[in-house]
């Protein structure tokens, strides 16, 4: 099965630009003709501006429904991607993070020869069972379940025997990328959100730590023991997306990166996002993601707060190998973890699944 020969459909949320779209689009630079479905828009309704009680019910009522995925609107959703599956009629159906989608489409539009695959970039395992009820329901019906860590396909073997695959992250390039003449603001920055693991106790020592001129971007924050702290020395803490997150990526000499322990990961799209940019990753320490950036040769890693404040001093100190250690970074990313390279792995998984 060649590129050129498949027609695929992308269903998903659709929310963001850096999740779906990127793979669509490489997949339409491979050659494959991509059809898509979003359902975000399913859940924008908003009071009017004059609105009245029936609005606010109206909007309420579609956040319950996202939030607890039952009701008309999910029922609507399910409804027209079986309506959009029979008018496109792919060859492959890929499912990113379908949380929402029940068993009877999956069922009421197999044929032979179409295969369907899933993906999941949150850890659903260890969300609320309300939320990954429709996901794990699909998986013993999916050819192929791609997953983002090697817990989830612990995970998933404990549910069925559908093979299954890790597909790692990858950075938008549209937004992701080296802005080589952009000056150094920061020495160092963390751009990510807050998540009670200790990271703002990090987070503190390098903002007393007067020889640091460090920045802090994300959401969240405001649960922080530290908020009123950080706040008072670095000012409001606000997100960046899209072209500002690469400026802000682009404007320091250092970029740290915290695993989340809530989605159990092992590494992030921001460990491939950094380095993209051409920034030096300092990231938190695990057995993966030295197996994909080299320590010390396309990234450095802290185990603890010590670790990760004496080497943040020894990369401030080393300009020359700390820009040696970023651009081999960029190097293995833009080679190795793009977009293309993820499709590429998904064409060669359905080759083998269609010999077997």
């Amino acid at each position: 099965m060649e590129a050129q020969d498949i027609k695929i459909l992308i269903a998903g949320d659709w929310h963001s630009t850096i999740y779906e779209e990127p793979l669509s689009r490489a997949f339409k630079k491979s050659g494959a003709t991509v059809s898509e479905f979003k359902w975000h828009d399913y859940f924008a309704i908003k009071p009017t501006r004059n609105f009245g009680p029936l609005s606010i019910v109206k909007y309420l009522f579609s956040k319950i429904q996202e939030k607890f995925l039952f009701g008309p609107i999910i029922s609507r959703i399910n409804k027209d991607l079986f309506a959009f599956i029979e008018k496109t009629d792919p060859d492959v159906i890929f499912l990113y993070k379908p949380d929402l989608i029940c068993r009877w489409v999956i069922r009421a539009t197999y044929r032979p020869g179409r295969q369907f695959l899933s993906y999941h970039n949150d850890d659903p395992f260890s969300a609320a069972k309300y939320r990954s009820r429709h996901y794990k329901a699909l998986l013993e019906l999916m050819d192929i379940n791609f997953v983002y860590r090697p817990k989830n396909l612990v995970d998933v073997a404990k549910i069925c025997n559908t093979k299954s695959e890790i597909l790692l992250p990858y950075p938008d390039d549209r937004y992701i990328y080296p802005l080589r003449e952009m000056d150094k603001v920061y020495d160092v920055i963390f751009i990510g959100h807050y998540e009670n693991d200790g990271r703002d106790d990090v987070i503190v020592k390098l903002i007393e730590d007067p020889s640091i001129h460090f920045g802090l971007f994300g959401t969240g924050w405001s649960k922080s023991k530290h908020y009123n702290y950080i706040t008072e020395r670095l000012g409001e803490i606000r997100p960046l997306r899209n072209n500002a997150y690469n400026k802000g990526l682009n404007r320091c000499k250092v970029a740290l990166c915290f695993f989340s322990k809530i989605n159990n990961d092992k590494y992030t799209r921001r460990s491939f996002e950094i380095p993209a940019s051409g920034t030096m990753l300092l990231s938190e320490y695990s057995i993966e993601s030295a197996g994909l950036l080299r320590p010390n040769v396309e990234a450095m890693y802290f185990s603890d707060a010590d670790e990760l404040m004496s080497r943040t001093k020894y990369l401030l100190r080393n300009d020359s190998e700390r820009e040696s250690i970023a651009l081999a970074g960029y190097e293995k990313v833009i080679r190795e973890h793009t977009a293309e390279n993820r499709v590429q792995q998904i064409l060669c998984a359905l080759r083998v699944n269609l010999q077997r």
